[in-house]
């Protein structure tokens, strides 16, 4: 087996995990949360008020967490990136937004980078077998900073497939970070006003 066909195993393993990672997470989050509320019916208004008392006192250290946490979040297909920039954005302000485009930024480095293909002549022989596939790659990569931004700023594709898609068609990374600098914060932007916009409205009194 050639190297670059033990890079592309490398790196398929590495992105299955990463999607099994992401389903964990998001199944475990998702029924150890259910269990909880189901067990101890917990007063949600005191708890966002005690989160926000504590974001109020320790900004720096909330700011790191959502950074971290959102890029890990970034790195997977799990889809939790924008529940917890509502969350975020309630109790910190629309500032979470640019956090989570900072880490959307940084993510997308790694996956990218870690996932690219390098030369275009191995793409298109492992693309021949699969041609309409191989059309949506040649149309990817003529339009490429077109196709990173709607990737972007479509709802229903996470980061980590928009950044893994441009990968594996070999968009440049000109038209990759261009397009991700350029729409990229759009969705963080939205999400993050809404979930502030949600702290002045009369619900916990």
């Amino acid at each position: 087996m050639s190297d670059t066909s033990w890079r592309h195993l490398g790196l398929a393993m590495v992105q299955a995990r990463a999607i099994r990672v992401g389903l964990v997470v998001l199944a475990v989050t998702a029924i150890g949360t259910g269990t909880w509320l189901a067990a101890q019916r917990p007063d949600v208004c005191a708890w966002l008020g005690q989160a926000e008392a504590f974001a109020a006192d320790h900004s720096g250290f909330a700011f790191l967490v959502l950074f971290v946490w959102s890029a890990l979040v970034f790195l997977t297909l799990a889809p939790l990136g924008t529940s917890t920039l509502l969350v975020a954005s309630y109790i910190l302000g629309p500032l979470a937004g640019l956090v989570q485009f900072g880490s959307l930024v940084v993510s997308s480095i790694i996956l990218f980078e870690l996932s690219r293909e390098r030369s275009d002549h191995a793409l298109e022989a492992r693309l021949v077998p699969f041609p309409r596939l191989h059309r949506l790659a040649g149309l990817a990569r003529r339009n490429g900073l077109k196709f990173a931004i709607i990737t972007r700023v479509a709802p229903v594709i996470p980061s980590a497939a928009a950044c893994l898609g441009a990968a594996y068609f070999n968009v440049s990374r000109r038209d990759f970070y261009l397009g991700t600098l350029l729409s990229g914060w759009i969705r963080p932007a939205i999400f993050a006003a809404l979930g502030a916009g949600a702290a002045a409205l009369p619900v916990c009194l």
